[in-house]
This record gives C-alpha cells, sequence and structure tokens, in this order.
C-alpha cells in the first residue's frame, strides 16, 4: 500500500502506568504531526491508506492504542479510565518532542482524545479530524446513539466462550463498512479485533462520560467526517457535533459506513490533506 519509500520511525512509549505504547512514524522528522488514532478492537494499521496519501510531505504517527495491536495489554483496570488515555497520549505527544499535533481520531478514539483535552488542554493540538466519533458513552442518551445491530453484538465482544467471542468479532467487523471488504483486509480486521482480550473492550465501554462541552470549547480548526450508512455509531450523532462546533467542517460520505476513510479514500484523503494544511503553521 506504500508505494512510496518513506522513512519508519518506530517506538516504544512508556504510558500510563508503564504499559508500553508501540507507535510508528513515518515521513520527514518535524516538530508538528499528524497523529492518527484508532477505534475498539483496531491498531495502526488501518490507517495505511492515509499514512500513504499524508507522509510523503508531513510528519505522520499512528499509535496502538492500549490493550490493541503491538502495544502492552495491562490487567489493571485502567481501560475504564479517563486519565489512563489522557497520559497515554500525552506520554506520546512527549516523546516525539512535537511542537503541535494534529489529530485524526476515529470512533472510540473520540473519547481518547477528549480524555486528552480534558486533562492537558489543547495548547499542543493544532486541530482535530473526527471520524465518527464516539463522543459519550454509559448513559441512555449514549445508547441512543449507537446503532441497535451494534449494540446486539456487545454481549458477544464482551464474552469469553471462544465461539461467541469469535462470531461476533466477525459480525463486527463486517459492521465496520457499508460494502463488502476485500477478503485480505477482512482478514486483517478480524485479526485485530480477536488480538484484543474482552476485558479490554469490557473495560473501554465500562465508563460513564459525556464529552460534549469537551468539544464545545476545543476551540482549534475542527473537521468532523462521517458516513451516513454507519450502523455503529448513528449518523446523528456525528451530526449532532456541528450543533456543538458551529465552525467545523462537515464531510458527509454518502452510503458509506462507519470506516469512510476505507471506503471511499481518495475523497477523505483529499479532505483529509486540506484539512492538514489548514492546520500547519504558515
Amino acid at each position: 500500500m506504500l508505494s512510496t519509500p518513506l522513512a519508519v520511525r518506530e517506538h516504544r512509549v512508556a504510558g500510563h502506568g508503564g504499559c508500553g505504547l508501540h507507535v510508528t512514524e513515518y515521513g520527514p522528522e518535524r516538530d508538528t504531526a499528524v497523529v492518527f488514532l484508532h477505534g475498539l478492537s483496531s491498531n495502526g494499521l488501518i490507517w495505511e491508506r492515509q499514512v500513504a496519501a499524508i507522509a510523503p510531505a508531513q510528519r505522520t504517527v499512528t499509535v496502538d492504542l492500549r490493550g490493541h495491536g503491538r502495544s502492552d495489554e495491562p490487567r489493571d483496570g485502567s481501560y475504564s479510565d479517563p486519565d489512563a488515555w489522557a497520559h497515554d497520549l500525552h506520554a506520546v505527544l512527549t516523546h516525539l518532542g512535537l511542537r503541535s499535533a494534529i489529530l485524526v481520531a476515529w470512533s472510540y478514539a473520540g473519547m481518547v482524545a477528549a480524555d486528552y483535552l480534558h486533562r492537558y488542554g489543547s495548547d499542543k493540538i493544532a486541530g482535530a479530524f473526527l471520524v465518527a466519533p464516539l463522543r459519550k458513552i454509559g448513559t441512555a442518551e449514549a445508547l441512543d446513539l449507537l446503532g441497535e445491530t451494534f449494540l446486539g453484538l456487545v454481549p458477544g465482544l464482551l464474552s469469553t466462550e471462544v465461539d461467541d467471542s469469535l462470531a461476533a468479532c466477525k459480525e463486527f467487523v463486517g459492521l465496520c463498512r457499508n460494502d463488502a471488504w476485500p477478503v485480505a483486509e477482512a482478514d486483517q480486521r478480524l485479526g485485530a479485533a480477536l488480538s484484543v482480550r474482552p476485558d479490554v473492550r469490557a473495560g473501554m465501554l465500562a465508563r460513564e462520560q459525556d464529552n460534549d462541552e469537551v468539544w464545545r470549547g476545543f476551540g482549534k480548526p475542527t473537521t468532523i467526517g462521517y458516513g451516513t450508512a454507519d450502523r455503529i455509531i448513528r449518523p446523528a450523532s456525528s451530526s449532532h457535533l456541528t450543533d456543538l462546533m458551529p465552525g467545523a467542517q462537515v464531510h458527509v460520505y454518502e452510503a458509506a459506513g462507519h470506516t469512510p476513510f476505507l471506503e471511499q479514500p481518495d475523497l477523505f484523503n483529499a479532505d483529509l490533506r486540506t484539512f492538514v494544511d489548514d492546520c500547519l503553521p504558515s
């Protein structure tokens, strides 16, 4: 996928509680970077098409969240702790010596980005591209923002029974797109989902939190992107963010599901490149 040779640098970053975070960096070394954050039961590899589009000209970073990918999987209950997620991202930005970061946060990473902003503020954040972001969790109002089919999968995603977990992960991966996955990508995404322990998912989904006020007060350049056929986070959840952030740019990907950056990569990447250029210092 990465047809242009890129400088690649891998890091092991000590996050909250010493959790080792796997971080991969591409492109030229600059003091501003585009930092990609993935969602539940995924990993940094899901951003491969975006890295290919952005990294030749701009420092680009992908992070495997705690409990995911090649990062550590602590058994300390930290997955429901907002401070743990905030500290993890702070540790990554500090380790890389970034003056500023442009966050690209998909799905559950909307919570992670808000955790960071709530704890550390926005001084080091140049902008945020929020892709079908999860913005609240653990309340009746939050449940109303999630797709009915996805909610039906949650017991299986949290199950320690192998057959139940496998079946739920397969269906979860299928729900992420509105169209069919290419076979190789479906296998890659299923492998990523199955590599995440059920207790990790349970902790991530266990907290009660509403980030609307965090986003209302963000005040930095923001783009909101979502697919009209998203069956995991209802499109209305993303569109409502425009009420909280009236200055945000909005990109609606018609007939795309929860992964518009994979289903319509050329259009998404063009939107992303424009946003990144607008966020970079002149």
